[in-house]
């Protein structure tokens, strides 16, 4: 992966149950990473320089989405805003307004 210092300091935000499996991405896949997509019950995705991949359980990166593909709780949504929010998402409305917060060196969540 290009982009490994920006990738770790975004994980440092998720929940131990998907950093451990996020944290095995720049094991397996050489490319370029631009957003992580996280939806509440859904299966966890890439958008990466060569197209849009889905995150398995082994930490891989895979073009078929299906059962075997990591998802993300809605709990585990709330934490990771709480923690990008430093825990004060009212401060955060007018970003969230907009569908994102803006985190460490311009990382959007």
């Amino acid at each position: 992966m290009k982009n490994t210092d920006i990738y770790k300091k975004a994980l440092s935000l998720f929940p131990e149950r998907l950093k451990t499996v996020l944290g095995d991405v720049p094991l397996f896949f050489d490319g370029t990473v631009y957003e992580i997509r996280l939806h509440a019950d859904a299966s966890v995705y890439f958008s990466t320089d060569s197209g849009i991949k889905f995150l398995n359980s082994n930490g891989r990166l895979t073009s078929t989405d299906g059962e075997y593909c990591q998802s993300s709780s809605r709990e585990e949504l709330r934490e990771i805003v709480n923690k990008a929010c430093s825990y004060s998402v009212f401060a955060h409305q007018n970003e969230l307004s907009r569908g994102y917060i803006t985190y460490l060196s311009g990382i959007r969540i």
